[in-house]
């Protein structure tokens, strides 16, 4: 019996598979060269730099005028007194050698008991929104680089150190007298965080070196 003429099984004597021919780079892209081609692709959408300057400037005057108009008694009072005119607290004395008599706004005490407090409250919430106001149009100003945007931002910062300044004294009166210093607390810690962020754009937008 002549077994060469039966037929063959489907897989016996199967051809190897093709090897590519030698030279040819068949490996699989680099890591690297993927994480580049990744990169390139930027689904966010870019914030214009005028939505950001506008929305900085809107929030800072909201919360400055707010400020303001919490502490306007400085302002009226510092008024009636350069006009020589009378600033009525409406309170009187009830005990002491001044019983009856009309309470002067620098003599107020607030909730701590701190005589003069009141004032000293209404003067850091005044120079507080005053401050907030001139960092949010002062830092607009210098991000479109106007002329004089230096001069500027130092002066934007010279207010805010001020203003830090002057609530520290306040603050220190409060603890003297042992109070908490809530108000001008709050005003040196964000004082603090703007005088820092317009400082930080000083150095950032200084010209450079040649």
């Amino acid at each position: 019996m002549d077994l060469s003429k039966l037929p063959r099984l489907s897989n016996s004597n199967t051809p190897p598979p093709a090897s590519p021919p030698s030279g040819e780079n068949t490996a699989s892209p680099a890591p690297a060269a993927m994480d580049r081609t990744n990169a390139s692709l930027d689904y966010r959408v870019p914030i214009p730099e005028t939505i950001n300057i506008g929305a900085e400037i809107w929030f800072m005057t909201i919360v400055g005028l707010l400020l303001i108009f919490f502490g306007r008694d400085i302002v009226r009072y510092e008024f009636a007194r350069i006009t020589h005119g009378t600033y009525h607290t409406n309170v009187n004395w009830t005990r002491g050698d001044k019983e009856g008599q009309e309470v002067r706004y620098p003599d107020l005490t607030d909730m701590s008991g701190l005589q003069g407090g009141t004032m000293y409250t209404d003067i850091c919430l005044f120079l507080f929104g005053l401050t907030m106001i001139v960092d949010g149009v002062g830092r607009a100003l210098a991000a479109r680089r106007l002329p004089g945007w230096r001069s500027i931002l130092w002066f934007t910062l010279g207010i805010t150190l001020l203003t830090v300044a002057f609530n520290f004294f306040v603050a220190a009166k409060y603890v003297a007298a042992g109070s908490l210093p809530i108000v001008s607390g709050l005003a040196i810690a964000f004082g603090g965080y703007l005088a820092f962020f317009q400082w930080a754009m000083l150095r950032a937008m200084r010209p450079a070196a040649r």
